[in-house]
């Protein structure tokens, strides 16, 4: 497929999972509801490519995003002096003082802030009975966001 606007060949997204599912990566989609899409990625690599969270928790949607807003919940409950707590932020990083307390609650997730206290709170909260893990264990999230903007007619 060719894009008319450019010389750089594009592919679907169906043909790019194809090729990254081919080189052995595990690829998953997470829902966004409000900004979870960080929590909801790390719970899925938790239980299905890691096996440290019951990949049960997975089968009901419903279970799953509620374990994501309680994990949500936790990160607000946070001292607004942690910096671990959801803020909406301006272009320097400085949090943004003129968002509201509900805006900052459903702030986006940034990976290297929020990440490890995501995985220690699934662990806690719907990790495998008695497992221990025997040495550490790393995680790399690769992040894709697309949003749907309105088109302009």
């Amino acid at each position: 497929m060719q894009n008319s606007n450019s010389a750089v060949s594009v592919i679907s997204d169906s043909q790019r999972r194809c090729e990254v599912q081919s080189l052995g990566k595990w690829i998953g989609t997470a829902d966004g509801i409000g900004n979870n899409c960080l929590i909801h990625s790390i719970l899925q690599a938790l239980a299905l490519e890691l096996r440290l969270v019951r990949p049960d928790v997975l089968n009901e949607c419903d279970h799953a995003l509620s374990l994501c807003m309680d994990c949500r919940r936790a990160l607000v409950a946070l001292p607004s002096s942690d910096v671990r707590r959801p803020a909406v932020r301006n272009d320097d990083g400085s949090i943004c003082t003129e968002a509201t307390d509900a805006e900052h609650d459903a702030a986006h997730l940034q990976v290297h802030i929020h990440s490890s206290f995501v995985v220690n709170f699934f662990l806690s909260n719907a990790g495998m009975a008695g497992h221990v893990l025997e040495q550490p264990v790393r995680i790399r999230e690769s992040v894709i966001c697309r949003e749907v903007l309105p088109t302009r007619r």
